[in-house]
């Protein structure tokens, strides 16, 4: 794909359709893996709640391998949002006009913005957190911690919503239109 964004972040000339596929092709996939790791840490936060009714200790022992796959896990994001605020968006808002997306490219994208920075707020208390020694950790503040994350999920769903039904849609309707 020829490099289409400039420095301060503006599409500067407009991508083929191949180029454009390909791209969203990526996002699409990068999609599908970030959502189906997020149902796998959702999962694990389940099963950790319900070992926690049971036993406190399951729960704790399984803070320090969430605590790794958190960090991986919005490394990854990070990177995903980067291409789409840097390349996605603008190119929507070049080749959309405003009136013709509902929503319109700017709200969806503010709103995703809104569910991703949320859930990034999240994540640093559940990590700043994690770094206690699990032998000082009291029942209150594992349950926190659980919180912090499962919060943090829940926005990312959100994010996720967002972005398949108006953007990623919006996006292969431009494909098929040029």
């Amino acid at each position: 794909m020829k490099n289409t964004v400039e420095n301060d972040g503006y599409v500067t000339e407009p991508m083929n359709s191949g180029e454009w596929l390909q791209f969203v092709n990526r996002l699409e996939k990068e999609h599908a893996f970030l959502a189906q790791e997020l149902n796998q840490f959702y999962t694990t936060l389940q099963t950790a709640n319900g070992n926690n009714s049971q036993d406190e200790n399951g729960w704790i022992d399984m803070i320090p391998a969430l605590r790794r796959l958190v960090l991986g896990y919005t490394l990854q994001l990070g990177q995903h949002l980067e291409m789409e605020e840097q390349i996605l968006l603008p190119a929507m808002e070049l080749y959309c006009k405003a009136e013709h997306t509902y929503p319109s490219v700017r709200f969806s994208s503010l709103l995703m913005e809104q569910h991703f920075h949320s859930a990034r707020a999240y994540f640093p208390m559940f990590i700043d957190q994690t770094n206690t020694p699990k032998e000082w950790l009291s029942r209150n503040e594992v349950k926190n911690m659980a919180t912090y994350l499962r919060e943090g999920l829940i926005m990312l769903a959100e994010y996720f919503k967002v972005e398949q039904q108006f953007v990623l849609r919006q996006a292969e309707q431009m494909i098929k239109d040029m």
